[in-house]
């Protein structure tokens, strides 16, 4: 072996080491790096589980603490009955779900114009008319519904019959109201004749008694006779025209969208007041547990005979119970849910409860707006379909309502004896449907209807009435809750009918609508 040879051993010695050791590193590096990326994956797995077990608490906190406030204030109202707080006591007890209700009805009417306009704007006039004829379709179907099987379950079970008579007084006036009274004022509010005056008065036809003097031959004598006559005259009562704001707000949404750069500014003022007051809703709702609470807190404190009343109206108010939240909502609603989503309809009671509670607490069903408008986007129902359909849907869609108007005025009739024949009954279920879409979204309206009906029809209605009025803090929540839940059905039953007409919508626009809530 020679020299040069010896030389060149060492050195491919010394290569294949330094090789060797350069490949340790690297696959010592490639351990390190499956290592790190093991714990990276682990890591990312376990602060996904937290994020999602963080936003199911969050998203089911709301809904924890509303039923938490309404047991609570069960439990205060039916306690504080035997302590005797006397009326400034009740005043204190529910003065914080007054202020509740008043900081929700100070953004309810801006959110409802902001949404009319913002939707309207942004939709063909021609679709808006579809949308329009099949949802006002939805509604009176609904309430046809909702009266009708009053009519039945009331007829079929006879709750009015056997009930001893009290001489109880209603305590609520109709002003002497009639039927063709409701009807007028129903298409006179449709037009308002004053912009502002709509969100502050609405129109009312008004009955003032009147003094008259006539001549009365008696014995062949003529004498002056005073005679007391109710003169009829429009007046108005400080309440808000809700339907007439809908049609001034679709107006200027329509007329905004057709003028072109010139109402870019008028409809951008509107997108941004209904994003802001989104935001507002979503601080004040986390309040809705306490408000909830005092609210019915204050009710069953107030009632002076709570039971002779469940003796009395037990009965009855298990029909209003079972007619509006098992027939209407688990199965009617529900059939109407499955037939249009083609899902399971426990989906609907899940992502609606939170409205349901907020209308059980409030005792309104336009109260929880915001939360109707989540609801549909969880469905992905177009954000132009909800600002249209659902200021519609929370005026006139009263199915629960229609039920107990119709079941409380054949109720009525089984416990006065008058009235009870087949034409009294059709006669009360066409006047139920028609007064159904004229109830105003205010406590115990559907009451007031009850009683025009049956004077309409000469059925006496003192001390029956008053029957009602003691189980109102109940059938009023109940019946809330089913129209909460059909307005849910009607926007989503709109959107699958007129579908196809329309054209994409800008997914950034959407974007913007859901980070809303």
């Amino acid at each position: 072996m020679s020299e040069c040879d010896a030389k060149l051993i060492p050195r491919k010695t010394q290569h294949c080491s330094n090789s060797n050791s350069q490949d340790v590193n690297a696959l010592e590096e490639m351990d390190a790096v499956v290592e790190n990326g093991h714990k990276t994956e682990g890591q990312t797995r376990r602060t996904s589980g937290e994020n999602r077990f963080r936003r199911f608490v969050m998203d089911n906190l709301f809904l924890v603490c509303n039923i938490v406030g309404i047991i609570v204030g069960f439990l205060v109202g039916l306690l504080v009955r035997s302590v005797d707080l006397g009326q400034d006591g009740i005043l204190w007890l529910g003065l914080p779900g007054e202020l509740y209700m008043r900081i929700l009805k100070c953004i309810i009417i801006p959110l409802i114009v902001c949404s009319v306009i913002d939707g309207t704007s942004s939709t063909d006039p021609r679709t808006n008319g579809k949308i329009g004829l099949v949802s006002l379709a939805y509604m009176i179907i609904s309430n046809s519904i909702g009266a009708i099987l009053g009519l039945v379950m009331c007829v079929l079970f006879r709750p009015g019959s056997g009930i001893e008579r009290e001489n109880t007084e209603s305590g609520v006036d109709t002003r002497s109201l009639t039927t063709v009274d409701i009807v007028a004022d129903f298409i006179r509010n449709v037009f308002p004749p004053n912009m502002v005056g709509a969100a502050l008065q609405v129109s009312q036809t008004q009955y003032t008694p009147k003094e008259v003097v006539s001549l009365v031959n008696i014995s062949g004598q003529l004498v002056n006779e005073t005679a007391t006559v109710m003169s009829r005259s429009l007046g108005t009562v400080n309440s808000t025209n809700i339907l007439g704001l809908i049609v001034i707000s679709a107006a200027l949404g329509i007329a905004a969208s057709q003028s072109g750069d010139h109402g870019k500014p008028f409809l951008a003022f509107f997108k941004a007041g209904a994003h802001i007051i989104f935001k507002l809703f979503t601080w004040i709702k986390w309040t809705t547990p306490v408000g909830s609470a005092s609210l019915i807190a204050a009710s069953i404190a107030g009632l002076e005979n709570l039971g002779p009343a469940f003796r009395s109206m037990g009965e009855f108010s298990l029909l209003v119970v079972v007619g509006n939240i098992g027939l209407i909502q688990f199965v009617g609603l529900s059939v109407d849910f499955f037939l249009v989503r083609r899902e399971n309809p426990v989906k609907l009671f899940m992502k609606g409860a939170r409205a349901w509670l907020i209308g059980f607490g409030a005792i309104n069903s336009t109260i929880p707006y915001p939360e109707y408008v989540r609801v549909a986007d969880h469905f992905d129902v177009d954000p132009r379909v909800t600002e249209y359909v659902l200021p519609l849907s929370v005026t006139l869609n009263r199915c629960g309502s229609a039920f107990f108007v119709t079941a409380g005025s054949v109720f009525v009739t089984q416990y006065t004896g008058v009235g009870t024949d087949l034409g009294s009954v059709i006669t009360i279920g066409l006047l139920g449907i028609l007064s159904s879409l004229a109830i105003p979204a205010v406590n115990s309206s559907s009451v007031v209807a009850i009683i025009i009906i049956l004077e309409s029809m000469s059925v006496p209605t003192s001390g029956s009435v008053g029957l009602i009025m003691a189980m109102e803090w109940l059938n009023d929540r109940v019946r809330t809750t089913t129209n909460a839940m059909s307005h849910i059905c009607c926007i989503l039953t709109t959107w699958r009918l007129c579908k196809k007409s329309f054209t994409p919508v800008d997914t950034a626009e959407v974007e913007e609508k859901v980070s809303r809530l």
